[in-house]
Formats: structure tokens, C-alpha cells, sequence
């Protein structure tokens, strides 16, 4: 689940015990919390609302199927909604925009971007197509933003390897080159939609608006 929400851009730290979790609440304060609930867990309930009492914002229990019968504890002690697991991972995400959007309203408004028919939002991260939601990982959603924010300027390969993997060019041109051709793909960057991503011979690659020529 960590490396679903991680991807979706959202900072996530693993507690595997109470103590830890309890300590982690006190030095870092999560906005979002997600607790599973287990029947053989003593005290699961006066957890809940520990936590919650030191300012948690928003928890959301993962309950196993067949032992739902846990929730209404859990939403009574403070739990704010409910996955049963296993948990698929655009639900997760889904449910997690909503707590996190309910927490901060206009999160959206200060990390939104838009060019022509796209939409990225940030935190988490979103990207609206002509009205229509595309999905795409991290590294996918960092790669079309860098593109659309040097829109006419070429970007090298040795740039982009940089700005999105923090590593040299050299050793990320077969990975370079598969995400550039996922980015274009998946936003489908054609002159209709007045976008155009070309590789630029022996350097790297542009994005080009069409509107301003």
C-alpha cells in the first residue's frame, strides 16, 4: 500500500507496532492515518482515539472481509471511513484523495497546472485529459509535467535523467526513451491536441505547442 500511495505522491512511513506507531504520531503528526483493524488486537479501539485526541486528522481503518462487524468500533473510537481488504489500489488512492482534500480544501488550487486540454494537480498527483482522468506512475506524472513546463525549450537526456531519477544520463537512456514513449501514449501528445513531443536527433526531446505557431 505504501508504494501505491508513495507513487500517487503522497509522503508514507510503515509502522509495524504500536509503540512505533505512538511515536511516530508525536514527532511527525501524519494528516492521514491508515490503521488495520484485528480482532486479536487488544485495546485496538482506545488506540484509535489516542491517536486521534493527539491530532490526527483523518484515519482510515483497513478491516479484513468477514470481520466488519470491527468498523462500527472503529468509526465510534474515531475512525473517519473504511476499506475491507484486499484493498485495490486505485480505491485506496481514491479514498485517500477524498480524506486528504476534506482535511485540505484547497490543496488543489495552490499545486494546479493547466495547458490547453491538461490538468495536473498535485498532492496527490492528477492529471485530467480533456476532462477525462489519466493514470500514470510517479515517475510518468513528474516526466509530463517537466515536458509541459519547458514547452518549446529541447530538454537532454542528460537533464531529464537528472530532474526525474537523480541519476546520469548516460545510464537511463533505454528508461528515458520508454517514458517519453508511455508520456506520449498515455496523453496522447498529437497535433489535435495541439501538443507535439518529438525527439530531438542525438540530444533529447521538446514538447511543442501547436496553438503558438
Amino acid at each position: 500500500m505504501s508504494r501505491s500511495l508513495s507513487a500517487a505522491g503522497y509522503a508514507c512511513q510503515l509502522c509495524r507496532n504500536r509503540d512505533r506507531l505512538i511515536d511516530m504520531v508525536d514527532s511527525q503528526l501524519p494528516d492521514i492515518l491508515l490503521l488495520r483493524l484485528d480482532e486479536k488486537e487488544e485495546g485496538i479501539f482506545s488506540l484509535i482515539s489516542q491517536v486521534k485526541e493527539k491530532g490526527v486528522k483523518r484515519i482510515l481503518l483497513l478491516v479484513k472481509a468477514g470481520q466488519e462487524a470491527l468498523v462500527n468500533g472503529g468509526l465510534f473510537a474515531g475512525g473517519d471511513d473504511y476499506l475491507c481488504l484486499p484493498v485495490r489500489q486505485y480505491e485506496l488512492q481514491t479514498r485517500i484523495s477524498v480524506l486528504a482534500r476534506q482535511i485540505m480544501p484547497d490543496v488543489k488550487q495552490h499545486y494546479y497546472l493547466k495547458y490547453g486540454h491538461y490538468e495536473f494537480a498535485r498532492y496527490p498527483n492528477d492529471l485530467i485529459v480533456s476532462g477525462k482522468s489519466i493514470r500514470l506512475t510517479a515517475k510518468e506524472f513528474d516526466l509530463a509535467l517537466l515536458f509541459f513546463r519547458h514547452i518549446g525549450m529541447p530538454l537532454s537526456r542528460a537533464h531529464i535523467a537528472e530532474a526525474i531519477w537523480d541519476m546520469d544520463g548516460n545510464e537511463m537512456i533505454r528508461t528515458i526513451d520508454t517514458h517519453v514513449s508511455r508520456v506520449r501514449n498515455k496523453l496522447n501528445l498529437k497535433p489535435k491536441n495541439g501538443f507535439l513531443l518529438e525527439q530531438v536527433y542525438g540530444f533529447g526531446y521538446q514538447l511543442l505547442s501547436l496553438a503558438e505557431k
